[in-house]
């Protein structure tokens, strides 16, 4: 396929990555970038919360953008965010638009305000339902959406044919050959509000209940005050071969659960309060799904004495994220657009 200018528009910079949002735009950037002329504009955002909360238009921005288009002439544009789109949308979605624009969901402001009600912060630029489905009706394609996020589209009477489902795009590892566990349990995560909030809901109810078991904590900030059998290091994908068992346990927030795909790709058996079933997913095959929170101790423990059950997920689970996260089979189908 011929070459072509591709333009990704980004709340937030490629790298470091320490969020799902970046590392949807970093894979993103990497793939498009082996055959095409990429450019990458970071729109920056310095919310702690969310990168979507409070933000506002900017002329700045808006020229930027506008230079960019002019001077790049993108034949597809990348927009990370609706709430994005939504500000910047007289520019990027006028009649005369010689691009296709492509929106990056990670997530949908409908859903996203859930979680703002949810940790009990405010949007002082609130984005209308109306509004939100009015611009997506504008844009030719969608990508990194989550599959209640689809239904809800759907619902909304958003056109079936704009939809590219590339679920949750990470980079596996070679091989699933695990080394030695220094390590009980794994909890990936990033300075976000919401992933703080997860793993202090999992320190409370489930480490500091579980005898002699390590935790390692990588991404989230390490606190001043030590916790007893709880270990930070900085983000580093090295780190995810010596832990027996990852923590996927999400109470807060939505997003494309990148930590569960991160863990499962590396062949680390996940325990997770999400059902992948929808993703061809199966609980037990692929990966423990937890329905009830009064189980997990159970269950977790129950794991730690089934080796075989252990193998067997590692071995099951990194198949599947082979042919299907793997960032390069995520994204093939934007080859033809």
């Amino acid at each position: 396929m011929p070459s072509k200018n591709c333009l990704i528009l980004s709340l937030l910079p490629k790298h470091p990555v320490k969020s799902g949002m970046q590392n949807t735009v970093f894979y993103l950037n990497k793939f498009l970038s082996q055959k095409n002329n990429t450019k990458f504009l970071n729109i920056s955002s310095t919310n702690i919360i969310d990168p979507i909360l409070n933000l506002k238009h900017s002329k700045i921005v808006e020229k930027k953008i506008q230079k960019a288009i002019e001077t790049f002439k993108p034949r597809l544009i990348f927009v990370n965010s609706s709430k994005m789109l939504y500000l910047y949308r007289k520019i990027l979605l006028h009649n005369k638009k010689f691009y296709k624009v492509i929106l990056v969901v990670h997530d949908l402001y409908f859903f996203r305000k859930k979680f703002f009600k949810q940790v009990g912060v405010k949007d002082k630029t609130l984005l209308s339902n109306f509004s939100e489905v009015k611009t997506i009706r504008k844009v030719d394609y969608i990508i990194d959406y989550s599959l209640d996020e689809k239904k809800y589209l759907l619902s909304k009477k958003i056109s079936k044919k704009k939809f590219i489902f590339t679920r949750t795009p990470i980079n596996f590892f070679s091989n699933s050959k695990p080394i030695k566990s220094y390590y009980d349990l794994l909890y990936i995560g990033s300075n976000w509000k919401q992933n703080d909030l997860s793993l202090k809901w999992i320190i409370k109810n489930i480490i500091r209940k579980l005898e002699n078991k390590k935790l390692l904590v990588i991404g989230v900030k390490k606190p001043k005050k030590k916790i007893k059998n709880v270990f930070f290091k900085s983000y580093q994908r090295k780190y995810l071969k010596k832990c027996k068992i990852g923590l996927g346990i999400v109470k807060f927030g939505s997003g494309r659960k990148v930590k569960i795909f991160e863990m499962l790709g590396s062949g680390i058996p996940v325990v997770t309060n999400i059902n992948l079933k929808d993703y061809g997913l199966k609980n037990k095959r692929h990966y423990i799904y937890v329905k009830k929170e009064k189980e997990y101790l159970k269950i977790i423990n129950k794991l730690f004495l089934n080796k075989k059950l252990i193998k067997s997920l590692s071995k099951h689970s990194y198949k599947w994220s082979k042919y299907n996260s793997n960032y390069k089979f995520a994204f093939r189908k934007l080859k033809f657009l």
